[in-house]
């Protein structure tokens, strides 16, 4: 899988660079969307790189055959990578305001580990967080919640469609139940978006989000050129629009009445 998703159609609805402020610096924005295995994280991700981001992939670091990936010394090591990541981006990119996408957060690692051990790293990630806004990067972190029951019906279906996801412990209830436990008792997010509807509007769902983080940041998101992409693709007909209303399936629908979607 390629490390980065470059926009699919439109230009990254950031302001031009040439219009920025000579009197700071670029800041570098990342939204990272989380949540438990099978809450519509990923199909989330893809709106906002149909929506014109460029999107940061999960699977950006070669996995060892040794361990097992979500062996504590694995998650520790994508950790650092991930870190690593933004700041080779940074470093190329000082002068620019940008916006990607992240595909989980590095909070993944600690819900994620194993043997239990992910808690160890938490108070680690929540400090590199924090220092890495002294060059620049201002981190969001964005969970994606779905109740339980609804959640655990989406993880049979994907199991079903992607019997691989097994070698996660995806097939496993007990393994499931803890997973989405954490989930609910960590409380430091930035935003929490639910999403436990079965016929969800994704693009209200982005442009809900960067209206969240334009409020929280210096730099000018363009919400309405984010409002436009939007609105074009709520245009594909009269009346419809595109929602998902279960794991890896994507058709046209009527229209559900809005509602708000950030806590």
């Amino acid at each position: 899988m390629s490390e980065f998703s470059t926009p699919t159609k439109h230009q990254n609805p950031v302001s031009n660079p040439s219009q920025q402020s000579s009197r700071r610096p670029g800041r570098f924005i990342v939204i990272c969307i989380e949540g438990c295995h099978g809450s519509g994280k990923t199909s989330l991700v893809s709106w906002f790189n149909k929506l014109g981001f460029t999107v940061l992939n999960e699977g950006f670091m070669q996995e060892s055959k040794l361990m097992h990936p979500q062996s504590f010394t694995m998650e520790f090591g994508w950790i650092w990578n991930w870190f690593n990541r933004l700041m080779k981006i940074r470093s190329q990119h000082m002068d620019k305001d940008m916006v990607v996408i992240a595909d989980r957060s590095p909070y993944s690692a600690v819900f994620y580990a194993r043997d239990g051990s992910g808690h160890k790293m938490q108070d680690s990630i929540a400090h590199m967080i924090q220092e890495v806004r002294h060059v620049g990067i201002d981190i969001y972190t964005v969970k994606v919640h779905v109740d339980k029951e609804t959640l655990f019906r989406r993880i049979a279906l994907r199991l079903e469609q992607e019997p691989q996801r097994a070698n996660y412990n995806e097939d496993k209830l007990e393994w499931n139940a803890h997973i989405y436990k954490m989930y609910q008792e960590f409380t430091a997010w930035d935003m929490v978006l639910d999403n436990s509807s079965e016929r969800k509007i994704f693009v209200e769902l982005v442009h809900n989000v960067i209206q969240q983080v334009q409020q929280r940041t210096p730099i000018d998101i363009d919400l309405l050129k984010v409002g436009n992409h939007c609105r074009e693709f709520l245009r594909l007909s009269p009346g419809k629009v595109l929602v998902c209303d279960s794991p890896n399936k994507m058709e046209q629908a009527d229209t559900p009445p809005s509602s708000p979607l950030i806590q």
